[in-house]
């Protein structure tokens, strides 16, 4: 993994230097495969060939890294994955060298026969070794690496050290007015949320979400419009604050130019926030949209959560689901207690309804559905009557 993370630092380093975005969404785009299979040792390495020797950055990544414990290792599974990024690389590697070349030809272009020799030229470019790196002071180069160290003090579970780091590392982002480092920065602004929500202090950075959430809309960062959008609504659902979520979507509007990640996001919170003030029908549209604009490669456990929480939505209409719902591949177990469910609301059985919800009363409330459950009581017995 170690050297698929240096092919990223090259790839950002010339995509920042000649502006061009497009590269940068790639570089973070790879993260995830990245992030799952890059130990302590490796990014510790990486982070002194690419970071200025004694910089602040430097030191305060090492510090925080000494906190991952040495027996910590990334997940296996994610090797295919990283095998897909390092395809990627390479050929992003062909396209900035081709297009460099390109470039210079145009430039030394004066003759009448210079054509021929550009192309010629051009084909006689190699690209560079991906494991040489120099020491750069760009600060999407450090974000980037700060983002990865962020990511891996989480996976390891040293959730007090990486909520002061990403503070740390937020608070230097949040001074900086790059469009370069808008995609990085959205993403650091991500974990930096989800880090307080693993200790309980989701609260006490809302503010903060908020002013960065302005700052975004000014700077037209669509990217971080959307993530802060998705990670304060967020983190008023997770507190049962939905009149506070339902102002802040009135008061907003969420970019047109957005990730579908990001945007079925929103629509699965809007769906949870319409579903609680009993506009049934909008919250089933907006998580039927989720569902349709979620990855349907990945995203397991995102799938399933909008699924049961449309099974209960939908039985809260009026109708039943079908049983090829809860059938889907690798669903079955995690909405086994949503069909016994549908079957008592089905067949009006008021008991085997109360005996379902007593039975399963911990799996609803871990997925937030235990009060559109209760409301259910009423549909079992009117199907009953």
């Amino acid at each position: 993994a170690e050297v698929q993370l240096r092919r990223a630092v090259m790839a950002l380093e010339k995509a920042v230097q000649t502006r061009d975005l497009r590269w940068i969404s790639r570089v973070v785009r790879q993260i995830g495969a990245i992030r799952a299979a890059v130990c302590r040792d490796e990014l510790v390495s990486v982070a002194g060939d690419a970071l200025i020797a004694g910089s602040d950055s430097l030191n305060a990544l090492r510090a925080a890294l000494e906190a991952v414990p040495s027996s910590y290792q990334p997940a296996a599974k994610h090797a295919p994955q990283l095998k897909q990024v390092e395809e990627e690389q390479q050929q992003q590697q062909q396209q900035v060298t081709t297009a460099v070349a390109g470039a210079a030809a145009m430039d030394t272009r004066e003759e009448e026969g210079a054509e021929d020799g550009a192309a010629s030229s051009a084909n006689k470019v190699t690209p560079a070794e991906p494991t040489q790196l120099t020491p750069s002071a760009l600060p999407e180069v450090a974000a980037y690496l700060q983002l990865l160290a962020v990511c891996m003090l989480i996976d390891s579970k040293q959730f007090e050290v990486a909520v002061d780091y990403s503070t740390q590392v937020v608070r230097v982002a949040e001074g900086i007015n790059r469009r370069t480092l808008d995609e990085i920065r959205s993403r650091l602004y991500f974990f930096y949320a989800r880090a307080h929500e693993l200790v309980g202090r989701s609260k006490v950075i809302r503010s903060t979400l908020l002013s960065a959430y302005r700052t975004a809309v000014l700077h037209h960062d669509h990217t971080g419009q959307a993530t802060q959008l998705n990670a304060l609504l967020r983190s008023y659902v997770n507190a049962n604050l939905y009149d506070q979520a339902d102002k802040l979507v009135s008061k907003t509007q969420f970019p047109e130019t957005r990730s579908n990640n990001q945007l079925a996001r929103y629509l699965y919170y809007l769906g949870r926030i319409r579903a609680v003030q009993l506009d049934y029908s909008e919250s089933f549209t907006c998580l039927e949209q989720a569902l349709r604009k979620a990855p349907q490669s990945g995203a397991l456990g995102f799938r399933t959560l909008v699924q049961k929480l449309i099974v209960i939505v939908q039985l809260l209409t009026g109708e039943v689901p079908g049983r090829e719902v809860f059938r889907q591949p690798k669903m079955v177990s995690a909405l086994a207690p949503y069909f016994e469910i549908t079957k008592a609301v089905r067949a009006g059985d008021l008991e085997a309804f109360s005996s379902v919800v007593r039975t399963s009363e911990s799996a609803f409330v871990r997925d937030g559905t235990m009060t559109l459950v209760g409301r259910l009581r009423q549909n079992v017995i009117k199907a009953g009557m």
